[in-house]
Formats: structure tokens, sequence, C-alpha cells
């Protein structure tokens, strides 16, 4: 017979093994590289405190109180900190209309 026949050794599977996994990590590692996941976009709270006033979630009250907190963590990261902890309530439940 010829030599695609013939018995493969123990180091035989081994260089397979391996070349099989470079080849298919290399593949993967390319269509990552060709085909990138964009990054995770941060809402901005603003837009979304303007929203969540727009849809009825919050009141006029809470939305200038929860406004005011958020422009002073703009100016003072330290201070928002502290002042954002608890400041978002759960927004009131909506009856069905």
């Amino acid at each position: 017979m010829g030599p695609w026949c013939s018995r493969m050794t123990a180091a035989g599977w081994v260089v397979m093994v391996v070349t099989l996994a470079l080849v298919i990590g290399l593949t993967v590692w390319t269509v990552c590289r060709l085909f990138p996941t964009p990054a995770p976009r941060i809402p901005d709270p603003h837009a979304t405190l303007d929203a969540r006033l727009a849809a009825g979630d919050i009141d006029l009250n809470t939305y200038v109180q929860l406004r005011q907190q958020l422009d002073s963590a703009a100016t003072s990261p330290a201070a928002g900190v502290t002042a954002r902890v608890g400041a978002v309530p759960n927004p009131p439940r909506r009856k069905p209309a």
C-alpha cells in the first residue's frame, strides 16, 4: 500500500492534534478580528431621566431632585458617589388604561 495507509505513532497523533488546534485557533482569531463586536454604549443619564419624565414614570419634583444630583455629580465626582446612593426611587406602577 502507500504512505496513506501506514500506522501513525503517538508523536504523529500529538503533532496532528496540535496542528489542528492551531488552525482552528487561527481561524477563530481571524474571524474575530475581521468582524469585531461594537463596544456597548453607556446611556446618557440626563437623556434617561428626561425619558422617564416624558413617560410619566417620575413626577416633576423627583425629576428636579434627580437632575440636581446629576448636575452636582458632574461637577464633583466624589460628591456624586455619595449623592447617588439610593437616590433613584422605584418608579410608581402605571395603571393600565
